[in-house]
This record gives C-alpha cells, structure tokens and sequence, in this order.
C-alpha cells in the first residue's frame, strides 16, 4: 500500500498504487461518493481519461451543432495554414528561367 493525499477532501489514505501525480488520487470515502454521483453521468464522461473537451458542460449544451461548428472553423484555419505553406514552399522549388549550367567553370583569361 502506497501513502496518498485524497484530492477532494486532504485526508490522508492508503491505495494500492502508487500515485504518479499526473491524476488525482482519492480515499475510500471520496472514491465511493464519486462514484455514486457518476451514476446519472452519460457514459462517455464516465470513461477513464475522457478529454474534458467532450464534457457537456464544455459544450454549453450545444452538444454535436456546438461541436460541428468548431471543426468547421479549425478545418477553415487549417485550410489557411496550408495555403500558406504551399505558397512559400512553391517559390524555393522553382528554378529561375535562364542559361542551363554546363559543368564548366569559369576561368579568368590569362593575359
């Protein structure tokens, strides 16, 4: 059993892992009320690890209009971004018109 602060209320806890810090951590208590209250939760914010992003209260209750609407503006940005990558990469992979080098160099002529 590893040593623990529990997230929600500061106790001190044992669990059976041990905490990484990238999540927090929970004691018996703390874990079973948060459980009971996910209960009502659609499934997928009950999911492990679910992106807050796809959380309804993220959302403003738009639900998938809201979330249509921001891919249509990211795809519109992302357009932008590369049109304007295509538009500089196209100057530097053309050659300027002219005399086609010959492999010959150019030497001084000896007086």
């Amino acid at each position: 059993m590893f040593s623990a602060v529990c997230a929600t209320c500061g106790k001190r806890c044992e669990v059976p892992f041990k905490p990484s810090g990238d999540r927090p951590v929970y004691c018996k208590e703390c874990f079973r009320a948060k459980q009971e209250g996910a209960q009502g939760a659609p499934p997928r914010a009950k999911m492990r690890g679910a992106p807050a992003s796809l959380s309804q209260s993220r959302l403003g209750g738009g639900g998938a209009d809201t979330l249509a609407a921001e891919l249509r503006a990211l795809n519109a940005k992302l357009d932008r971004v590369l049109r304007a990558v295509e538009g500089a990469a196209a100057p530097a992979a053309a050659k300027p018109a002219g005399k086609k080098p010959t492999g010959k160099k150019k030497t001084a002529k000896k007086k």
